[in-house]
């Protein structure tokens, strides 16, 4: 998080957005292996292969660089008073 500091501007010119997903297989996996509420904290065994032991699944990442961010946005942040006290100059 951003934090007010005297005597400092901030500018933004450009964002990158990362999105990434992973099917079923690995979704059930991740929520297998949250931790529960009670004092033990063993990890649980998954695996969707037959006949054997481990976990087949598949992922993906997404990166968008060099995002323009839209003069619109640059003057909301310079003076919403949520980010104002940030520095934020248009």
């Amino acid at each position: 998080a951003l934090t007010q500091k005297s005597h400092c501007w901030r500018r933004i010119r450009n964002c990158a957005i990362r999105a990434v997903g992973g099917d079923e297989n690995l979704c059930q996996y991740v929520a297998s292996q949250q931790p529960s509420l009670g004092i033990v904290q063993k990890s649980k065994s998954f695996t969707n292969i037959q006949n054997g032991l481990g976990l087949f699944a598949s992922r993906e990442t997404f990166v968008k660089d060099n995002i323009p961010i839209a003069e619109s946005t640059r003057l909301f942040l310079s003076i919403n008073p949520k980010t104002k006290a940030l520095g934020f100059v248009y």
